[in-house]
């Protein structure tokens, strides 16, 4: 918490600008931006924010990084052109990879087929779905690091429902296993921050020795289909595009920005979004 807020007011303009990068696969590019880049449609996150008083226009750019298909193995590296593709977007809006301060995470992994049902523990060389996701989080957190000098602060996004899936790309339980994936993650940190051991699973995550970012939980969007979660959130399906029951619809993209603007705007560790700076 102390390390999260001294980070967030150490986020100052580089060269102008302070730059927030979406990374990740389809269904984030679509939350993020949905259109065909630079431009991004109506209800979609880039376009909420850069609509709302509220947010730091003064030198604030978020850019959408995430491309489709582009799930979390294709960042382990630049093999897929996953970064190449991000410097090219950044070029277009005149930044560069060294300008970047802030990364926000969603993903997962395609096709997932062994449950938490299956094992009780994680191992790094487990076939449990999650406890892969959670492997290679930890790679890529650091692989971003390595390509981005300037990132301090990654905000991880587990996945939205998937119990409406019509096809085995991402359906239930594994979206909502995910969950339990990035707490792994977001733990692991605590962790070794407190204890100096680090864990198997997911592997060095020490921000005070420039490995890896500091790491924490983004807003969460997972809820159990029609059934009301404490806020009211609940998932139907027509918040998602009729063909796979996967990918969101215009109102599952909707209800995406709106829990990322409410959260970005009242987190104590995101100062850097907000006009007030505070």
């Amino acid at each position: 918490d102390a390390k999260g807020k001294e980070l967030a007011a150490q986020i100052q303009p580089i060269n102008g600008k302070i730059v927030v990068v979406g990374i990740g696969m389809s269904n984030w590019t679509q939350d993020l931006c949905s259109g065909k880049w630079p431009s991004c449609t109506t209800g979609s996150f880039i376009r909420t924010a850069n609509a709302d008083a509220r947010v730091n226009h003064a030198n604030l750019v978020l850019v959408d990084c995430a491309q489709g298909g582009h799930t979390v193995n294709t960042w382990l590296d630049d093999s897929r052109g996953s970064y190449t593709t991000c410097k090219d977007r950044l070029a277009a809006e005149g930044l560069t990879e060294d300008q970047i301060q802030v990364v926000l995470w969603k993903n997962a992994i395609p096709k997932p087929a062994s449950s938490l049902s299956a094992s009780t523990s994680c191992t790094p060389n487990s076939t449990v779905d999650a406890c892969k996701y959670a492997n290679l989080l930890g790679q890529v957190v650091r692989a971003l690091k390595s390509r981005y000098p300037n990132l301090k602060q990654m905000f991880l996004h587990s996945r939205t429902y998937g119990g409406y899936a019509l096809t085995d790309l991402n359906p239930e339980p594994y979206a909502y296993e995910y969950g339990f994936a990035t707490k792994w993650l977001i733990q692991a940190q605590i962790n070794q921050i407190g204890t100096g051991k680090i864990n198997p699973l997911v592997g060095d995550l020490d921000y005070r020795t420039g490995i890896a970012p500091w790491i924490a939980w983004g807003p969460y969007f997972w809820a159990s289909d029609n059934n009301p979660r404490s806020d009211g959130l609940v998932w139907l399906e027509t918040d998602f595009r009729s063909n796979d029951r996967t990918h969101p619809s215009a109102d599952g993209v909707k209800k995406v920005a709106d829990l990322m603007m409410q959260w970005y705007l009242t987190s104590l560790y995101t100062p850097w979004f907000r006009t007030s700076g505070e």
